[in-house]
């Protein structure tokens, strides 16, 4: 069976241990950095699976998952959105809006166990 192939899309620095941990459960993982060719990258990859790091201020994010599914090539691929979660301003409802509105397939907590991450993939991919 042939390995999947996972991208981790990426604008703060990132445990290596993800990359790791996936790489044990049989996938192939590329990191790259949030950039201005990420959108290439990411058809070159041919990626079935795109873990991106979300920041609910960080309007780049959001307007890079919109991209990719608006993109022919791209919008099959399931997006998962690695969220840090602040108690202080963010609940869960308007989590759930803002991932409706992001195209986003599935989000993510920040910290997360790496099992939880593991479930999310294997649900979505």
């Amino acid at each position: 069976m042939k390995k999947k192939q996972i991208l981790i899309i990426e604008n703060d620095l990132i445990e290596e241990n993800i990359p790791l941990f996936l790489k044990k459960h049989n996938f192939n993982v590329d990191l790259i950095k949030n950039s201005k060719d990420v959108l290439k990258h990411i058809i070159n990859y041919k990626a079935d699976l795109i873990i991106l790091n979300a920041k609910f201020s960080n309007s780049e994010t959001f307007k890079l998952c919109d991209d990719i599914k608006i993109n022919k090539k791209l919008k099959h691929i399931p997006i998962i959105l690695t969220i840090e979660f602040k108690t202080n301003n963010t609940n869960y409802d308007e989590i759930n809006k803002n991932d409706q509105k992001i195209n986003a397939d599935d989000f993510i907590f920040k910290p997360f166990e790496m099992e939880k991450l593991l479930e999310i993939i294997e649900y979505n991919i």
